[in-house]
């Protein structure tokens, strides 16, 4: 999908199924001038290509920190990170929809939640967005410390704990700490009383942080969901929030869709 070759930069990511380095011929002959590359091409090391050339470790780290000096270029956009086993692009799509009549918002495209997801999300923030939606996800311990750095986020959801990605820890415990890596500079934190191992270890790791929360058992957490009533195609909520009750209905019968 070349679409402006002088502009481009191509990273070339080898990967457990292929190479982006088999791709640098073809994309030098259509006119990229400037690649990230873990080896040098021989027609580069003989002088027959005349480019940019960058030889890293790691293409998908140099791809990492090229996107978090892009991110650390604006230091007042309000930057949500969200992470969780399920429903991460849900509640990112619902965000930037109450959000972007407000605000100049972007947000993740698709699901581009990984290692190389992350960074082409963050590499999309111009200088007009206000609110940037980034969501996080991780398959095993160790990827989400690099993705909080690319982020950076000030305010941190997290939408649920499940099995889904489990393969790659030991354990349900072992997953949340990895996910709330995330979180480590965010000043602000949402998240449900509704899975005590989730509470209990924000509240213990994050004691000083701004708490947001969600349950339809607990009447103290911020939003308390009273009442819950469903049809055929809508569902009517009745939320307590600093004591006053809001009637909200909502297109939505399926349980999962109500938690996001």
């Amino acid at each position: 999908s070349l679409v402006s070759p002088q502009d481009t930069l191509f990273v070339a990511i080898p990967t457990e199924s292929g190479d982006g380095h088999r791709y640098v011929a073809q994309l030098y002959e259509r006119g990229v001038r400037s690649f990230v590359v873990e080896r040098l091409p021989d027609e580069a090391r003989r002088g027959e290509w005349q480019a940019n050339w960058f030889v890293v470790p790691s293409s998908v780290k140099a791809l990492q920190q090229i996107a978090a000096l892009h991110r650390a270029r604006f230091p007042r956009l309000e930057t949500v990170g969200i992470t969780g086993s399920n429903g991460k692009t849900v509640v990112k799509e619902l965000l930037y929809q109450l959000l972007s009549p407000c605000f100049h918002t972007m947000r993740s495209p698709r699901s581009y939640n990984s290692q190389i997801g992350v960074p082409l999300s963050v590499l999309s923030i111009t200088a007009t967005d206000e609110v940037a939606l980034i969501e996080a996800g991780i398959s095993r311990p160790g990827e989400m410390a690099a993705l909080e750095d690319v982020i950076a986020p000030q305010l941190g959801v997290f939408t649920s704990l499940g099995s889904a990605h489990q393969e790659g820890f030991g354990s349900l415990e072992e997953k949340l700490e990895e996910k709330l890596r995330l979180f480590e500079r965010s000043t602000s934190l949402f998240y449900s009383l509704d899975t005590p191992l989730v509470a209990e270890a924000m509240r213990e790791r994050f004691p000083t942080k701004s708490h947001y929360t969600w349950s339809h058992k607990d009447p103290a957490a911020t939003v308390y969901v009273h009442t819950t009533e469903t049809t055929s195609t809508t569902t009517a909520l009745v939320c307590v929030v600093a004591g006053e009750e809001y009637p909200l209905t909502v297109p939505f019968t399926d349980a999962a869709y109500l938690e996001d």
